[in-house]
């Protein structure tokens, strides 16, 4: 069915020549080759309590009148998607966004970088050149200054235009400063995390050499996925507004 409409299916082995209904269909140059169409996890009903043609019912993977004990109960609402997000999925969905974010950047750091490895041919990835278009700055050794708080406001709103429509909640003041003026809403949360002590600003610093954690493009690299991936996980970008 989704050939109609243009998109691959991971289980058929035709693609349609045009995006027009019905087209004539073409070999897919994947097909017969299933550890190199993994665009996705294998098994997301692992993380995710889904995946494709697998609802259990009718009523799609969770029930409508599901109620999350406790505060909604008391209060007499419904919380269908709760059923499925709790705490075992959120942690198991956070890892794995994780994993796809730094597929290709090291399975356990999100090295990005990595000069002279070869990029994943089993899965989709952010090609080093598209990850440095992001506006990520970062010092280029501990003894050097911190990236400004422009070049921060910067790098937030830029992922608050492309994830998030514009829509990310808060403010953040042109001459913020930690730890108490770094903004409020989900923008002073990330500004916070950015530049206050323990942030990325200082963990990705480089050390005194500049070398620690990958050089200063790899290192720029790393906080730019590390900030999409929070980003992805939070509250905010979950729900529909």
């Amino acid at each position: 069915m989704w050939r109609h409409f243009g998109a691959i299916s991971g289980d058929t082995a035709l693609i349609p020549a045009t995006n027009v209904r019905d087209s004539p269909a073409t070999p897919n140059p994947l097909a017969g080759q299933p550890s190199r169409r993994r665009w996705g996890p294998t098994n997301p009903q692992n993380e995710y309590e889904m995946r494709p043609l697998g609802a259990p019912t009718v009523f799609n993977f969770y029930e409508p009148d599901y109620r999350q004990p406790g505060e909604v109960t008391e209060a007499g609402l419904y919380s269908p998607e709760l059923q499925i997000i709790h705490e075992v999925t959120s942690v198991a969905t956070s890892n794995d966004l994780f994993a796809r974010l730094c597929s290709g950047y090291g399975s356990n750091n999100c090295t990005a970088g990595n000069t002279g490895s070869t990029p994943p041919t089993d899965r989709a990835y952010f090609p080093t050149a598209q990850v440095d278009l992001i506006p990520s700055k970062i010092a280029v050794n501990q003894a050097s200054a911190d990236p400004t708080v422009a070049e921060d406001i910067a790098l937030i709103e830029f992922f608050n235009a492309r994830m998030m429509g514009g829509a990310m909640s808060g403010t953040i003041p042109a001459n913020a400063s930690c730890p108490s003026n770094t903004g409020n809403g989900m923008k002073g949360l990330l500004m916070n995390l950015l530049r206050c002590a323990g942030g990325l600003n200082q963990s990705l610093n480089g050390g005194s050499a500049g070398t620690t954690g990958g050089t200063r493009v790899e290192r720029q690299r790393r906080k730019a996925l590390y900030l999409m991936h929070l980003i992805a996980i939070s509250p905010e970008y979950g729900q529909q507004r």
